[in-house]
């Protein structure tokens, strides 16, 4: 059976685990964690263009094929006929999915202020005693004293998760790909979560679902310990709620001063195209 695939982009902290997990009520969708899909065809197409014996004697038509079929292989595990990968890769890299996928795509993207990330982030941390975070654990490795100031300007840096994922929805709107991402505010998906789904629904053009928000289950738990050094990385609770405290209680003046515009998805110049 041939699946339809979309994608889940969605930036940190910013409700796309939950949105996964209401989306795996629908009996015909699949949507997991964090796939290597996108990885391992980036890596395999940069194996075939830098491989000696792959270009000593090329098969191009060959190569495409496989690198194609990735998604088809990684996910011959499940029957549903709808698949949506989850790699936050795939917002700097529509023209890739345009080559070995589908030549429409269409990606679901969950996005709040990035402060409220960094303070979902610190709160995380601090809720997380004695255990050592990837945050933390990154720090400790380059020398920098650990601090909630630290942890969020890491976070914001060339090498941090958030910064990356803000970093690929800017190249994706700047190179002209808007339309292809649909955008939910992390507010609006706990105010009206059922709205919100049938906001997907309809950008997908799939038939629309009813979903239950007060029975909500991970059904794909990451390892979140050995992998994050986070326990509750993506422990969801049972409804669907904001339960973060304001940005303003969590962080420094200086880290608000500092990141406080970077929310340019909610400026004039795209709200009006």
């Amino acid at each position: 059976m041939t699946k339809s695939f979309f994608f889940d982009a969605g930036l940190p902290r910013s409700g796309s685990t939950a949105l996964t997990a209401i989306l795996n009520q629908n009996p015909q969708v699949h949507a997991g964690p964090l796939s290597p899909a996108f990885e391992l065809m980036y890596t395999t197409e940069t194996f075939f263009s830098l491989n000696e014996q792959a270009n000593a004697y090329p098969k191009p038509q060959c190569n495409h094929k496989i690198i194609s079929s990735v998604l088809e292989n990684y996910y011959s595990d499940t029957t549903k006929p709808v698949v949506i990968d989850k790699s936050r890769g795939w917002l700097g890299q529509i023209p890739f999915i345009r080559k070995y996928i589908t030549p429409n795509p269409k990606i679901i993207c969950t996005v709040r202020h990035p402060l409220d990330i960094l303070a979902s982030f610190i709160d995380l941390i601090h809720k997380s005693k004695g255990e050592v975070s990837f945050l933390d654990k990154a720090l400790i490795d380059q020398r920098i004293p650990i601090s909630d100031d630290n942890r969020c300007d890491f976070l914001m840096s060339h090498s941090g998760v958030v910064f990356n994922s803000i970093n690929g929805l800017a190249k994706a709107f700047h190179e002209g790909d808007k339309n292809c991402i649909h955008l939910i505010e992390y507010d609006d998906l706990v105010k009206d979560p059922q709205g919100e789904l049938n906001k997907i629904y309809q950008f997908l053009e799939l038939e629309p679902y009813s979903h239950t928000f007060d029975k909500i289950e991970n059904q794909h738990r990451e390892r979140d310990t050995e992998i994050y050094g986070l326990s509750s990385m993506h422990e969801l609770k049972s409804k669907i709620e904001k339960t973060n405290r304001s940005y303003g209680d969590v962080l420094s003046e200086r880290i608000i001063s500092k990141y406080k515009d970077l929310d340019f998805w909610n400026s004039s110049k795209y709200k009006k195209g």
